[in-house]
């Protein structure tokens, strides 16, 4: 059993290198530690690495899972700015992974997310959302993503309830709470909602 000194450790150094606000990243952390084997935790939107640690460090004290980060890593322009178009962020990922002892556990696969879901074949128990953000992106992403989520598993979808991207929430409404087979589970501040698939 994981000591609870361990997870406070990990999310001190996670805190340092940028993992986000520390309720959201402990909310990764301990919902990732819940997911259990054949299922696989998937991140969409990676960047530098830091959530795809926090989703890895709850792999490792829970069932260790394989984690898949899946991100463009500069292979074409996101239109998301330079910061997320940067081809070294890949290699930051890694080292980050690394520095966790999750090499084994989490793939970093450099593809755009929908030519990804055409040919992803793991059932997901876990899906973190935070790639495109303009509505189209993220409907995109709802639709080719959440049908390999298992019954019982998890959504983060980021950037919920943020005035700057307003069409994270028309599609949580639109397609995963106007669908009944998901409800809500929890809200992190400042804008991480979590979700829990409850019918096919």
């Amino acid at each position: 059993m994981t000591a609870a000194s361990e997870i406070e450790d990990a999310l001190d150094f996670l805190e340092v290198i940028g993992g986000g606000p520390r309720a959201e990243c402990e909310a990764r952390l301990r919902y990732a530690m819940q997911v259990e084997q054949p299922n696989v935790i998937v991140e969409l939107g990676v960047l530098r690495g830091q959530g795809i640690c926090c989703l890895g460090c709850g792999s490792n004290f829970g069932h260790k899972v394989p984690v898949v980060g899946i991100d463009l890593f500069g292979l074409r322009p996101s239109g998301q700015g330079p910061t997320y178009d940067d081809p070294r962020n890949e290699k930051v990922s890694r080292v980050y992974a690394d520095r966790f002892g999750l090499a084994d556990l989490v793939t970093l696969i450099r593809s755009a997310s929908l030519d990804a879901a055409a040919g992803f074949t793991q059932p997901i128990g876990l899906l973190a959302i935070d790639a495109g953000h303009e509505y189209e992106d993220v409907a995109a992403d709802v639709k080719a993503w959440l049908p390999h989520v298992v019954p019982g598993g998890l959504l983060m979808m980021h950037d919920a309830r943020s005035p700057a991207w307003p069409g994270v929430d028309r599609v949580i409404a639109e397609q995963i709470m106007a669908s009944g087979e998901w409800e809500e589970l929890d809200f992190v501040k400042p804008f991480s909602a979590w979700f829990r698939r409850v019918s096919r």
